[in-house]
């Protein structure tokens, strides 16, 4: 008996007919989960609205905070170009000034393009390393004069993330964890310097699942992050104080001493705060907040913040002026740009791996072999960097 050809897959039809049946499925466990907290989500609000002190709910105060501030972003091929020799990686960035500075410009428009043998999230700490390695420069330039502005804000975290286990590995030890160990250096020489000139540092969380509120308040088996929870609780122009990473470390040891059950995730963030703590010195005064920004956003979100204040700025007043600026997308204004400024086209990546293969031809002389290090190691995917059909 012949073997029947196979078919063409109607792939449209097929996820048209399956999908909403999964989807129905899902919702429903997802529905039951959430059900069960929203009672307790609206008990939580009246709680925060009675506090006098952090964890608690206000609103935003007047917009009369004038600062000049200074955004930047980096971007990064996630995952890198993958190469039959090796992996490319491709990092943009940008920074822009906005608000009451001299001028309002776009500062910086840099890429960095690296050949990595080993694991691909490196490309993600170079990327952190040469965020970092803007600041410090910008500050550098502020402490002799040349620039001068009130607030930095980055496109994502103020305290590096940094992996269990890799922050503590040895100094001399290459790869990953010399990357991660440069990140923190440059950290704390921004967070030193920072406070020396008196500059503002700000983080805008967009990707967050923590679950700082809960652990605040010690309800902990409250298993909903704090921006699916203040998505939900907060109105436009409200904001939580969460208190600063010391508040958090001294919550997080008693959940950790008084909830057996509680899970890794309690034990593994007190355990990164701890350690980070004792690199960056500044981590336990860094202030955290989230907050609904006056301007309604898509999809309604809140915006969760990590702070550094200097330069005699309040902690409400900046989360005022960060709300204030918060465009529909959720995230302040010059962040919107600077995250534009810094992507990553289909048509970069085309270029930067026809450009390696064409000087590594000319360098070794040898076409096949810079074939063999610069063509792609998985041409299935080749229209995905910008190949035309």
């Amino acid at each position: 008996m012949g073997e029947e050809p196979l078919g063409r897959v109607d792939e449209v039809g097929w996820v048209a007919e399956v999908l909403p049946e999964l989807i129905s499925r899902e919702a429903e466990r997802v529905a039951r989960r959430f059900s069960r907290v929203k009672g307790e989500v609206l008990r939580i609000r009246e709680e925060l609205l009675r506090r006098s002190s952090p964890p608690r709910l206000r609103r935003v105060g007047e917009a009369s905070l004038r600062l000049c501030a200074v955004a930047v972003d980096t971007s990064f091929t996630s995952p890198p170009i993958e190469l039959t020799g090796g992996k490319l990686g491709i990092v943009f960035r940008a920074a822009v000034s906005f608000g009451t500075c001299r001028s309002t410009r776009v500062m910086d428009h840099s890429a960095l393009v690296k050949f990595i043998e080993g694991e691909e999230s490196r490309v993600s700490v170079i990327s952190k390393i040469v965020e970092r390695s803007y600041v410090l420069e910008m500050l550098r330039r502020k402490e002799e004069g040349v620039e001068d502005f009130d607030l930095v804000i980055i496109d994502g975290d103020l305290v590096p993330r940094i992996p269990p286990g890799l922050i503590v590995r040895a100094s001399g030890e290459g790869g990953l964890p010399s990357l991660y160990r440069g990140l923190i250096e440059l950290s704390a020489k921004v967070f030193k310097l920072a406070a020396k000139t008196g500059t503002s540092l700000a983080g805008v969380l967009k990707r967050t699942y923590g679950r700082d509120i809960p652990v605040l308040l010690g309800v902990l088996d409250l298993k909903v992050s704090d921006k699916a929870l203040a998505t939900y609780m907060l109105k436009q122009g409200e904001w939580i104080d969460l208190g600063n990473y010391e508040l958090v470390i001294m919550s997080l040891r008693r959940a950790a001493s008084s909830c057996s059950g509680c899970g890794e995730g309690v034990k593994q963030r007190l355990r990164w705060l701890r350690n980070i703590s004792s690199y960056i010195k500044a981590v336990p005064e860094v202030e955290l907040a989230i907050y609904k920004p006056v301007t309604p956003t898509y999809f309604s979100i809140a915006t969760k913040t990590e702070v550094m204040l200097a330069g005699g700025i309040s902690k409400e007043d900046l989360v005022t002026f960060l709300a204030t600026i918060t465009s529909q997308n959720g995230v302040p204004y010059p962040v919107d740009v600077v995250d534009r400024l810094s992507g990553i086209r289909r048509e970069v990546m085309l270029v930067a791996q026809q450009q390696l293969y064409l000087n590594l031809a000319k360098l070794l002389g040898d076409e096949v072999l810079a074939m063999s290090i610069a063509g792609l190691t998985n041409p299935e995917k080749m229209w995905s960097i910008g190949f035309r059909r």
